[in-house]
């Protein structure tokens, strides 16, 4: 699995040379224009590209798995001595690393550029007093984001063992993923309502600070432990499966 990881990674360098070098320059630009352009949008924009990172890191971790099940790479790759949970863990440790580092890049220059925000000064003195609200933050995107990749893994391997026409068993996979997707929300609704006890957690310690222009006040970051339990159920056992299937069912 090492060797697989190793592989994509050095097939993709330049591509994370580039998209950092790319981030880096639109936020040195956005912060040489705190002083000329409308007060805050330096920040909005700057956001709106964090959000953007995250949604091109999804959809290049999608594409680096179907890549593999559609492309002329997927018969080298399938006919290495390699368990389908390596094949499918190195791909998701890739995607990992990369919302890692692109995440946080972002994130670190959006937060540079809300330093020129003065209606934020109470927000960012309390973030750098609780840097855990930062780690808080991560951590549930990464999940959520782990989460929608192991679906799209889920979705694409069912559809390509059902429909070998890469143009229809590609529109099958959207659907499925569509379709799963709004299984789990429903029941996972349903169990929120069902049990409604949850796992508090208090990042500040029920500090609520105020400013003349800004107020700001934190409270509880609830964990439903009844949703927590079933959405990390449901998400290991997809993972389990495609790995499954990808060892006894694909044929390229």
């Amino acid at each position: 699995m090492i060797k697989l990881i190793k592989y994509e990674f050095l097939g993709r360098y330049k591509y994370y040379l580039g998209f950092l070098a790319a981030l880096i320059l639109l936020n040195i630009y956005l912060i040489t224009k705190n002083n000329t352009w409308s007060h805050g949008l330096p920040f909005v924009v700057s956001f709106m590209a964090g959000f953007a990172c995250f949604v091109a890191v999804l959809i290049s971790g999608v594409m680096l798995y179907q890549r593999d099940m559609y492309g002329y790479t997927g018969y080298l790759l399938f006919t290495l001595p390699q368990r389908g949970f390596d094949i499918a863990f190195s791909k998701l440790i890739i995607s990992i690393i990369e919302f890692t580092l692109f995440i946080t890049v972002s994130g670190v220059m959006a937060f540079i550029n809300l330093l020129y925000v003065n209606e934020a000064k109470v927000f960012i003195d309390a973030v750098l007093q609780y840097k855990i609200f930062i780690l808080y933050i991560f951590i549930s995107a990464l999940l959520s984001f782990v989460a929608l990749l192991i679906l799209s893994y889920f979705s694409i391997t069912i559809s390509k063992i059902a429909i070998y026409s890469k143009k229809y068993s590609k529109a099958l996979s959207i659907v499925l993923f569509l379709v799963i997707f709004y299984i789990i929300c429903k029941i996972n609704g349903l169990l929120i309502n069902l049990f409604p006890y949850n796992l508090n957690i208090n990042l500040f310690s029920g500090i609520a600070q105020r400013s003349d222009n800004f107020a700001l006040s934190f409270a509880v970051f609830p964990i439903n432990v009844a949703s927590f339990v079933f959405q990390t159920l449901v998400y290991i056992g997809l993972f389990t499966l495609t790995s499954y299937l990808i060892d006894k069912k694909i044929d390229l």
